[in-house]
């Protein structure tokens, strides 16, 4: 937050509930809210002025931009879940798919989609559901992502690999959490990098 923010969102908190601020709270208070985004913070602030007629405390403003942890969480299971579904609904082991960087990357994850071509067929998939939403959770809340997998008979076609099907999963804003992954779909005729080994989670 740079100093001209927090200076509004001091003169705004004196102006609106007549207060004003020692040295000593004005300290705190930077120390507390300093590192939210300026217009996430000056915007929470407005808002808490609108909404509350009493002096709004640092965690409310924190609390406002960031959400509560227990909402996150709720949210991102609900957002795990929908893309399970709607991946099912979209799979093609035939074709590139570009399902979105997060969904992306848990495929690869898992093995990509032969793999998971393989599973459903043997109608083993359904052990694998859990993982699929585990493995969405942690890519989300790492805000990372990567570029559609390529199946290997497109792959070893001999031809230049076709563009892939859109069919991105839009993930919500979450309070809390980084903004999903934007990445530009698969070009025609480039190769999909390989999953880098950070973007792989650790076995939970």
């Amino acid at each position: 937050m740079t100093d001209q923010t927090f200076a509004e969102i001091i003169t705004l908190l004196e102006t609106v509930h007549g207060r004003s601020f020692s040295d000593v709270q004005l300290r705190a208070w930077r120390l507390l809210i300093g590192h939210l985004p300026d217009r996430e913070a000056r915007d929470a602030t407005v808002r808490l002025c609108r909404i509350s007629s009493y002096p709004p405390r640092p965690a409310d403003v924190v609390r406002l931009v960031e959400g509560d942890p227990r909402d996150t969480e709720q949210l991102l299971e609900e957002e795990a879940a929908a893309a399970l579904v709607w991946f099912e609904e979209q799979f093609a082991d035939f074709q590139i798919v570009d399902y979105g960087p997060v969904v992306n990357s848990v495929v690869r994850a898992i093995g990509g989609p032969d793999a998971i071509g393989a599973l459903m067929v043997k109608d083993e998939w359904k052990f694998r559901r859990d993982e699929f939403r585990r493995l969405y959770k942690t890519y989300r809340r790492r805000g990372e992502g990567a570029d559609p997998p390529v199946p290997a008979n497109v792959a070893a076609s001999g031809f230049a690999l076709p563009a892939p099907r859109l069919a991105l999963f839009a993930a919500p804003s979450i309070p809390g959490l980084p903004a999903a992954p934007q990445r530009p779909a698969l070009p025609s005729g480039a190769a999909a990098p390989e999953l880098s080994p950070e973007l792989v989670p650790e076995p939970v």
